[in-house]
């Protein structure tokens, strides 16, 4: 049998080709305007002019590796975006954004966002339409408006410090049912601390202090909510009350077990 000269070095050629497909390959820099699809991670501090930012659409992943994501006081730092088909969602991890308008916006589902430090930021720290989504162990402070705004359903709102904000720590607005919030510190909002603007949510073991001086620690107003469970929340030195329902009787929410000073309405139950 005859063997070409060649067949060795093709024969290593295809090797290297077949190989060199199983390797990693290194992401690229991720830069102001970004589209992030795959799982990128932030190699430097970003002071963006784009609006937004940087925009992660799921399954797309960006570590943010502690560095800084910041803008010129005004559009979007981090948008997130995903379909409901797309089960995965996005994710964001440990960093910072800052002296942006909002700081994140959250927009379709299963979206998971661990670690982030949202702070500075000139209209709010996180708008939250998205459904089905997890912000967890991340720092929300020192925000013009409210630090997080939920307006999705059945999202997770746990281990965070949010503090500091200028208008409100946690508002559910009145679309966002199925919301669970627990074991945030929820502190010195110049407004209320968590706001329920919507029905069945589970807020539990939250410690909720210092916030006033505008509605409560812990706040309902009477706009007609049904299933809402207020468990276990340690509620302490809210300027104006530590936990208020303004809704009248029959009392369709539960308030059970809750440590507090002060309260107001018919259906807070001491």
């Amino acid at each position: 049998m005859k063997v070409s000269g060649n067949w060795f070095i093709e024969r290593i050629a295809i090797f290297v080709f077949v190989f060199s497909a199983f390797l990693p390959i290194s992401a690229k820099a991720v830069d102001c305007g970004d589209i992030v699809t795959l799982a990128e991670v932030l190699d430097q501090s970003l002071s963006c002019t784009t609006n937004p930012a940087v925009t992660v659409v799921g399954p797309g992943s960006l570590d943010l590796n502690g560095f800084t994501v910041s803008c010129n006081g005004s559009g979007v730092g981090i948008r997130l975006e995903g379909t409901a088909a797309n089960l995965t969602g996005g994710a964001l991890q440990d960093g910072v954004i800052t002296n942006c308008g909002a700081g994140m916006v959250v927009l379709g589902d299963f979206h998971n966002i661990v670690g982030v430090n949202v702070m500075d930021n000139q209209s709010l720290g996180i708008l939250f339409p998205a459904n089905n989504s997890n912000l967890i162990q991340s720092v929300i402070i020192n925000n013009a408006g409210v630090g997080v705004v939920v307006t999705g359903i059945n999202n997770n709102v746990s281990y965070n410090e949010v503090g500091q904000n200028e208008f409100e720590g946690i508002r559910l607005e009145d679309i966002a049912s199925g919301s669970v919030v627990v074991n945030n510190h929820v502190y010195s909002s110049l407004n209320s601390g968590i706001v329920i603007e919507s029905s069945n949510n589970l807020i539990a073991q939250n410690f909720v202090e210092d916030n006033g001086p505008g509605d409560a620690g812990i706040y309902m107003p009477a706009l007609g909510q049904s299933g809402n469970r207020i468990l276990g929340n340690q509620a302490e030195n809210n300027l104006a009350f530590d936990l208020q329902d303004l809704n009248s009787a029959p009392c369709l929410n539960t308030w059970i077990g809750n440590v507090f000073d002060t309260s107001d309405g018919v259906c807070v139950d001491p």
